[in-house]
């Protein structure tokens, strides 16, 4: 086994002899996301997941600007018990985060780190069900967030690459102080230029 995955990492290298250069001039562009599903035995569920474009310009070699639409969402449920009466809520949220981003690539091999900074609006639609009082709220609000980011590429070959990228949310001022989240993401970008 160990001689089949060494035979096959070898052939993966010789048959991709390029590795991308991020020079200035080019464009790069992908999507990543995440998935999660969760609660707590059979009183509450969650899922949430999000889909994120982005599209980026090399100002010098590995330095990038660009911008990015975080879309995510959550569909929710839970069930409250209060003294003898029981009571169901539920409901989804929807955030996009619309950002400008820059991004420093380390490096010039297959796999290259890279940390950056994202910034910009947030806007937040809940909509949601309350049994207890029968009432449906549907709420939209703004703000505004900034989120240092860190992570790795892996390229392909000299256009295609895999991501794994953590962002921390330092400000989010539609929570307010002292929420603060850490989104991991995965995904997979194109290099359109020479």
């Amino acid at each position: 086994m160990k001689k089949l995955f060494l035979s096959f990492v070898f052939l993966a290298l010789i048959t991709i002899p390029s590795i991308a250069q991020l020079e200035k001039g080019n464009w790069m562009g992908g999507v990543n996301g995440n998935f999660s599903i969760g609660g707590r035995s059979s009183s509450s569920r969650f899922l949430t997941w999000s889909f994120n474009p982005y599209a980026m310009y090399l100002v010098r070699k590995n330095l990038a600007i660009g911008i990015e639409m975080d879309n995510g969402f959550t569909h929710y449920k839970v069930n409250y018990q209060n003294g003898a009466e029981a009571y169901l809520q539920k409901g989804t949220d929807y955030r996009l985060q619309l950002a400008p981003t820059v991004r420093k690539y380390f490096g010039n091999g297959r796999v290259r780190p890279f940390v950056g900074l994202s910034t910009g609006l947030i806007m937040e639609h809940m909509r949601g069900y309350s049994a207890f009082d029968e009432r449906t709220t549907i709420e939209t609000e703004f703000g505004y967030y900034l989120a240092p980011q860190a992570g790795v590429s892996w390229w392909i070959n000299d256009k295609v690459f895999l991501d794994l990228k953590g962002s921390y949310n330092l400000m989010d001022t539609y929570f307010g102080s002292g929420y603060h989240t850490l989104d991991i993401k995965i995904g997979a970008g194109l290099k359109i230029g020479k």
